[in-house]
Order: C-alpha cells, then sequence, then structure tokens
C-alpha cells in the first residue's frame, strides 16, 4: 500500500509516528569521520563480526567501493589471489596498494585507519582519478603475472600482505617512471633478490605495520626493481 491508500485512523497513526534517530558530530579533527568507522565498529559486536573492509563498504560506499569491485574481477589478478573472498580480503588488497602506492610516503599506523582514510577521500573521486587507478593496478599486476606467475607475493602457498603492497608499490613506480620494456630475466633476479633481503624479511615478518617497517619495504622494493 502507498500512503494514499491507506484509511484515516492509520495516516493519523503514520504521521504521529516517533523516529528515533542519533547525530553523531566528530569535532576533531575537523576533516575527519573515523568516530562514524569506530562506533560501526563498536556496535558490530553480536552475530557474524564484520571484517574492516565490510564496514568500509557500508559506511562510505559510493563510486570507489564500486571501482574496486569492477577492478577484482581482472583476470590476472583472480588468477593471483584465487576466487572471490567472501569478507572481501581480495577488495581490501587492491585498496592497499593504491594507498600505499599515493601516500606511502605517509603513513600511519593503524593500517586499518590508514586505508579508511583514503577509502574516504576517494569516495566520490572523478572518473579520470579511478581510470588512473585502473590503469596503474592493471599494468602492475600483468607485469608480474607474466613474469613471475600466480605465486607471487606467497610464503608457504600463502599470499603476504607486506610482500603484496611493496613489490605492487616497487612494481607500479619501474612503470610509472620509465616506460622501457622490461627484462623478464632481470626482473625475476631482482624479486628473488628482495626475498632474500634480511632487512627486507624482516620488514615484512614481524610488526609489518609499524611505520619504520612499512618505510623499509617499499624502500627495499622501489630500489630493486628501479634499474631494470
Amino acid at each position: 500500500m502507498t500512503y494514499d491508500d491507506l484509511n484515516e485512523s492509520d495516516r493519523i497513526k503514520f504521521d504521529d509516528y516517533i523516529i528515533h534517530a542519533t547525530i553523531i558530530k566528530q569535532d576533531k579533527p575537523k576533516d575527519d569521520d573515523t568516530s562514524i568507522y569506530q562506533i560501526f565498529k563498536r556496535l558490530n559486536s553480536g552475530g557474524k563480526k564484520l571484517v574492516p573492509q565490510e564496514i568500509r563498504s557500508a559506511i562510505y560506499h559510493g563510486k570507489f567501493i564500486d571501482f574496486l569491485d569492477n577492478v577484482n574481477q581482472n583476470e590476472y589478478w583472480r588468477q593471483i589471489f584465487g576466487p572471490i573472498h567472501n569478507r572481501l580480503k581480495d577488495k581490501e588488497l587492491i585498496l592497499r596498494f593504491l594507498a600505499m602506492y599515493y601516500f606511502g610516503n605517509k603513513y600511519k599506523k593503524p593500517m586499518t585507519e590508514f586505508l579508511n582514510i583514503f577509502t574516504k577521500n576517494n569516495r566520490f573521486t572523478d572518473d579520470n582519478i579511478l581510470e588512473k587507478y585502473e590503469r596503474l593496478f592493471y599494468n602492475t599486476i600483468s607485469v608480474l603475472f607474466n613474469t613471475i606467475g600466480n605465486n607471487v607475493f606467497r610464503r608457504d602457498k600463502l599470499i603476504i600482505a607486506a610482500i603484496y603492497d611493496s613489490v605492487m608499490v616497487g612494481v607500479a613506480n619501474r612503470i610509472e617512471l620509465n616506460n622501457t620494456k622490461i627484462n623478464s630475466n632481470k626482473f625475476k633476479l631482482a624479486y628473488k633478490s628482495l626475498l632474500k633481503n634480511n632487512e627486507y624479511l624482516d620488514s615484512v615478518s614481524h610488526h609489518t605495520s609499524d611505520e619504520s617497517r612499512v618505510k623499509i619495504r617499499l624502500t627495499k622494493s622501489i630500489e630493486a626493481f628501479q634499474s631494470i
């Protein structure tokens, strides 16, 4: 039924019904709305607890979340990651790469908060920026798939997020700053050498969200791929 279909007594009840609403305003910092995420997270204590990317998709739904859905279908990415993840881990990794590539030098822990801010700032971003993001991700993931294969980013068959974000940033940096053709053999050697570097390995194995560890692994990866 529509409102016009209701009889008079039901219309009166409908008109007089009270709708309770709680308005939350964040005073500090003014250019942020992280309190919304925190309240959502704390209220989400019953039933199946949502993971951070599920909360982001709910709070920051818009063009950027739709963009992640589309990019997540990339054939190379699907072969590397595997089946679509039912808790959005694959989409969060795409987000993580973009955030690290563009703002890794300004990274501050916790990682969840860092990704929240990037998502919020890109929620309704311009289409030309989203196209740039898409092109960067596609070019980077295709190079890695065609040189290293679908075992890239993995240790003991598991994708390690810290290896993923640093290698992606290093390769993307090489592609964006040097448009010459990549030598596959040199690329493979650079990748293997990076994964044997003790300082790099430490940065992707322990306290991986610390600012110092993030800086080390991004720097090492950029250095490893920039000259190939």
